[in-house]
């Protein structure tokens, strides 16, 4: 993790763990001011938090202590200051999302993958205004990576759709949300090596 302070024309750099974290995502808590990040532990392969207090790290335990889980890991705060996950459990082939309810994860699957699914190819989450959470994400069926796009809203019901053109190979997904909280999606389709640009209306 590194740090820019506003008097600083360089970057401070701090150790949040060692030796052990692979794919992350940082988040900013706008109710608190503080950083969240969220990673990928590869030697215990669990999905792992820590809130950032510079110059040590609080941390929260782990999101599922057994399995191979945290691929592709994804993290955003609503306006309260709970974190949310998105990730990749690669033991059960499946999607998982899950929120720090103060004590420990409240966690739901958003999708399951066939048998034959070998990795995630993208997430990426983000909240918008009436503290919906959105969230893209692909993952291998059959011989393509198919994108996926799923919403929470704030009674905490969840709906999921599709999204991307037929043939299209899926990958290294993100979102943002215009002024009308309605959203925008961009992908690398591996097929044909296009950069893709979707959006709902």
């Amino acid at each position: 993790y590194a740090k820019k302070d506003a008097a600083s024309t360089s970057f401070t750099a701090h150790n949040v763990v060692a030796d052990e974290a692979e794919d992350n995502d940082l988040a900013y808590d706008a109710s608190t001011g503080g950083i969240g990040i969220a990673y990928y532990d590869y030697n215990s392969s669990d999905a792992k938090f820590a809130f950032i207090e510079v110059p040590g790290t609080v941390s929260t335990p782990t999101t599922e202590p057994s399995g191979e889980v945290g691929g592709g890991i994804a993290l955003a705060f609503d306006s309260t200051g709970t974190p949310f996950v998105v990730y990749w459990d690669d033991s059960n082939q499946r999607i998982r999302a899950g929120y720090w309810t103060g004590t420990s994860w409240s966690l739901t699957t958003l999708s399951t993958a066939p048998s034959y699914t070998y990795n995630v190819g993208g997430i990426d989450v983000v909240f918008d205004g009436e503290d919906t959470l959105h969230a893209v994400y692909s993952y291998q069926v059959a011989a393509l990576h198919l994108g996926y796009y799923s919403t929470r809203n704030n009674a905490g019901t969840w709906s999921t759709s599709t999204f991307g053109e037929s043939g299209d190979d899926v990958y290294e997904v993100s979102i943002a949300l215009d002024s009308l909280d309605l959203p925008h999606v961009a992908y690398h389709d591996d097929e044909e090596y296009d950069l893709i640009y979707a959006y709902l209306y």
